[in-house]
């Protein structure tokens, strides 16, 4: 049974804390280091001083976050709201030239294993995000930026209704950040209305959409300090998520792209090899200089994912060559996790050509088309793979199933930003 409940937000005062809107930002991991520099320039009190607290350069970057978080409470610049709440969102955002609006809800939700078929994972993670975040918990005994979660309403789409009533309303908080979508923040400490959430939601099931390293490292979290505490706690037994209904419209996948750097020559030509073996490389024409305008317009023509088929943009350096790459008829005669786009590039292309503990040295994930082609003008990077976003449908077949995508598969959109809410884990 899905356990949600109000709590206690932490949110910035402005009267102290100046323009909200200027001090919340991504989570961590779609901060890029030039992201990171102007969000610090933005405010003295951007959230990514805490977000993002292992990309600091001092050397106890985790305590140093928690005393600033510290600081910033006593000195009034995040206060605690009196009553405990949900948080009813509206998320206003343009993509692909389309108004889009999504609404959503942030509230705490118990911490379940995996086994329990209660929340659902849909793609692994990696071991060194998962204790960076874990570190960033213990230090600072709170949680900045709340996971992307989906949820399955009843036929009546009743939590959506009442979400969307609810946000026609006028908002408690309002953040029109210069590089994320508007975020209208609706408040909800009336015990009928919470009651009446907690009870439709209790039925349902809950796909993790983005935040799975955040997630463990709160399962981490957790299992530690009951083993010290020897009780429950209801907030380190609790993380803070956004849920979005399944039905609801603005709720956006895009392609997680592979950069690949510092290759051996083996692995180098071990890439090609497989590539050649099971895939035909059409090649597409490149300026002299690659932006993100070109990049961006090189990854619409790969479309999306229309039929059993395996597709993906490669770009070499050593070459500079650009290429779009179909499977040579690859049998597609799996399960839906089997055929998609990601598992197959993982097991026809990466895991035959290095090791696995190699993975998380060469490859990064991005979807930032300016890095991607920022790094390929720098001459930063071996090789690129485009890749589309994986279609909604396949999503839900393979969370459905408990089955698990390589890291970095999905890339929904937007993220909820940190800072809006945050939650004390002491509380």
């Amino acid at each position: 049974m899905v356990d949600i409940q109000p709590f206690k937000g932490l949110r910035y005062d402005p009267k102290f804390a100046g323009d909200n809107s200027l001090n919340i930002c991504p989570p961590f991991d779609a901060i890029t280091p030039d992201l990171q520099k102007s969000l610090h320039k933005r405010s003295d009190y951007n959230i990514v001083r805490l977000e993002l607290a292992r990309r600091n350069q001092d050397i106890d970057h985790y305590k140093n976050a928690a005393n600033t978080l510290n600081d910033w409470i006593n000195n009034g610049i995040l206060k605690y709201d009196n009553k405990p709440a949900i948080y009813v969102t509206k998320e206003e955002f343009e993509y692909k030239g389309v108004k889009q609006v999504r609404r959503g809800f942030i509230t705490n939700v118990k911490i379940e294993e995996y086994s329990k078929k209660i929340i659902l994972p849909h793609e692994k993670t990696r071991l060194e995000w998962v204790e960076d975040r874990v570190q960033l918990m213990s230090e600072s005994r709170a949680n900045f930026s709340p996971l992307l979660v989906i949820y399955k309403d009843d036929d009546f789409l009743s939590v959506g209704k009442l979400i969307r009533t609810i946000s026609g309303g006028s908002p408690t908080s309002v953040f029109s950040p210069p590089d994320l979508p508007k975020l209208n923040i609706w408040k909800i400490t009336d015990p009928g209305t919470i009651s009446i959430i907690q009870k439709k939601m209790s039925k349902s099931q809950l796909f993790i959409a983005d935040g799975h390293h955040r997630y463990e490292a709160s399962i981490i979290y957790r299992n530690k300090n009951n083993s010290i505490r020897k009780k429950s706690n209801k907030s380190f037994d609790y993380r803070m998520m956004m849920l979005v209904s399944y039905d609801e419209p603005g709720l956006i996948t895009r392609g997680y792209h592979r950069v690949l750097n510092n290759l051996t020559n083996k692995e180098y030509n071990n890439i090609h090899t497989n590539i050649k073996k099971h895939f035909t490389i059409k090649d597409h024409k490149i300026p002299d200089k690659i932006d993100k305008i070109f990049v961006d317009n090189f990854i619409k023509t790969l479309d999306i994912k229309k039929s059993q088929e395996i597709v993906f943009g490669f770009y070499d350096s050593k070459t500079r060559s650009l290429g779009i790459a179909k499977d040579k008829q690859i049998t597609l005669d799996g399960n839906v996790l089997q055929n998609s786009e990601y598992f197959k590039l993982h097991e026809l292309i990466f895991s035959k050509s290095f090791n696995t503990d190699r993975e998380e040295k060469i490859i990064l994930p991005t979807s930032d088309s300016k890095m991607i082609s920022d790094y390929i003008e720098k001459d930063h990077v071996d090789m690129v793979f485009f890749m589309r976003p994986l279609p909604l449908s396949e999503f839900s077949e393979i969370v459905s199933n408990g089955w698990r995508l390589p890291a970095k598969a999905t890339n929904f959109f937007p993220k909820p930003p940190a800072g809006s809410v945050l939650q004390n884990l002491e509380l």
